[in-house]
């Protein structure tokens, strides 16, 4: 019922016409083609590292372009964590991040809503905007698109939620008659932080990246990798780490406690406790503030230098504090 002023309505377009994405104000964008998972404790809020680090880098897409404060707006409390964590680390300050219910009477000329799902191993589950009972769900979607005053981009796993989405849920009759599809989300780098978000796809070698990470460890490496072997290539560095002299013993982590790497003196990691749902991803953390995740699809994603990102993530996965 209410309509932008003719000239404010022409200065919209005029701005929404610029890029990022050039001529769309509101853009869906797909997580699917990155494999990102999502995880949750029982009961718990979500989180899903992949997305977060995909939103980001749209935020910081979006500043380079001029369009400042950006918004990050996520329905789960535990993701909003998170994105906060990263922000800081990258020294963000135009970028803000939080939940809906949070972001209530905010706006800002960009937002980037992030809907945190992806697969992941538990079968039981149903995605937040799928229970629209006394219009719930309709209500604090609204509220996150509408706090965008030129651009809005969705970030999600389209073809997931759209299978598991009853017909009426807020997100199924937003798309209803649209012939768009979803674009696949781009890999953006923090420029800010030249490396500190990393994209590398699967060759035969694991990620440079990666290998020099450990080689360079000073307090500890914490593998988790639960789909297999371990490649030879990180096994062979781990075993030059633990070779040099000036570490001690002990210092290599192993994921599931069962994994053997062959190395002397590798410790085991206890399980998370009961309801802690662990990525089904390869991981590789050291000392605290390098993280790097292998996708479902593939792709490896770095972290690079961002203690408080890390420092949650391993909090999320249940693992206890190793070396303080």
């Amino acid at each position: 019922k209410l309509k932008d002023a003719p000239g404010l309505a022409v200065q919209r377009r005029e701005e929404a016409a610029r890029p990022p994405f050039p001529e769309q104000a509101l853009v869906r964008l797909n997580t699917s083609p990155y494999g990102a998972e999502g995880c949750r404790p029982e009961g718990g809020s979500r989180w899903n590292i992949v997305s977060a680090a995909l939103a980001v880098g749209l935020a910081q897409e979006a500043l380079s372009q001029s369009f400042s404060p950006v918004a990050i707006i996520t329905p789960y409390r535990e993701q909003a964590r998170l994105l906060h964590r990263l922000i800081r680390d990258l020294g963000l300050r135009e970028v803000l991040c939080g939940t809906v219910h949070r972001f209530q009477g905010g706006e800002a000329p960009y937002v980037v809503v992030d809907l945190v799902e992806g697969k992941r191993r538990r079968h039981k589950w149903t995605p937040f905007f799928a229970d629209d009972r006394e219009e719930t769900a309709s209500r604090l979607f609204t509220v996150a698109l509408s706090r965008a005053q030129v651009k809005v981009a969705i970030l999600g796993d389209w073809p997931l939620l759209t299978s598991c989405l009853p017909p009426e849920a807020p997100l199924q009759r937003l798309w209803r008659g649209e012939p768009g599809k979803w674009q696949t989300a781009p890999r953006n780098v923090v420029e800010r932080k030249p490396h500190a978000i990393r994209w590398e796809a699967e060759t035969s070698l694991l990620p440079a990246g990666l290998l020099e990470a450990v080689k360079q460890a000073e307090r500890y490496v914490l593998v988790h990798w639960s789909q297999g072997e371990v490649p030879q290539e990180l096994r062979e560095s781990l075993l030059d780490y633990f070779r040099d002299v000036s570490h001690g013993t002990g210092l290599i982590q192993a994921s599931p406690p069962n994994l053997k790497l062959g190395i002397p003196g590798q410790k085991p990691v206890p399980p998370p406790p009961y309801g802690l749902e662990l990525p089904g991803a390869p991981l590789v953390v050291v000392d605290g503030h390098t993280w790097w995740h292998r996708c479902n699809n593939g792709l490896w994603l770095g972290l690079v230098r961002v203690p408080r990102t890390v420092q949650l993530l391993v909090k999320l996965c249940g693992w206890p504090a190793i070396h303080k």
